[in-house]
């Protein structure tokens, strides 16, 4: 009697989610072992890029208030599509992705208007930062997706 109950509450990951939880943890994993090496990303408003890149390697360097932005725009705008592309009644659904896009846009408007920028940041930092922020949010909002009416 439990089983089914279980079941109803509980559904198989599609191919996507459980494709995206492997990718997540083989990337976690790859990071955390490149910290433990040494190999450190280079991510805050006030490092120095340019001087703390080896100079055997080739990055491109844009300024600290750019990366930032390219960093929360795309995670963003999965929120404000997502108003557009499930217009559920469902208070739970509402609420998540509400807090989603409020998170960052909070974080854009400091971007812009409250934080002073001094550093700059390497391209695939922004890069690996930016798909992480933008498939979290793509993937909670998706995720939900299968949880209304529940």
């Amino acid at each position: 009697m439990t089983i089914p109950v279980v079941l109803d509450i509980l559904f198989p990951p599609t191919l996507l989610l459980t494709g995206a939880s492997v990718l997540t943890l083989l990337s976690l994993a790859i990071l955390g072992v490149l910290e433990i090496r040494g190999i450190n990303m280079k991510y805050s408003k006030f490092v120095n890029a340019a001087a703390s890149s080896s100079s055997s390697s080739i990055s491109f360097i844009v300024p600290s208030r750019v990366g930032m932005l390219l960093l929360y725009t795309p995670a963003f705008l999965v929120g404000v599509a997502s108003f557009w592309l499930y217009p559920a009644d469902d208070s739970r659904f509402l609420f998540l992705k509400s807090a989603v896009t409020i998170h960052f846009f909070k974080r854009l408007f400091e971007v812009i208007f409250i934080h002073k920028y001094s550093g700059e940041m390497s391209l695939d930092t922004i890069i690996i930062i930016l798909v992480s922020y933008f498939f979290v949010s793509l993937s909670l909002i998706y995720t939900q997706t299968f949880n209304q009416g529940l």
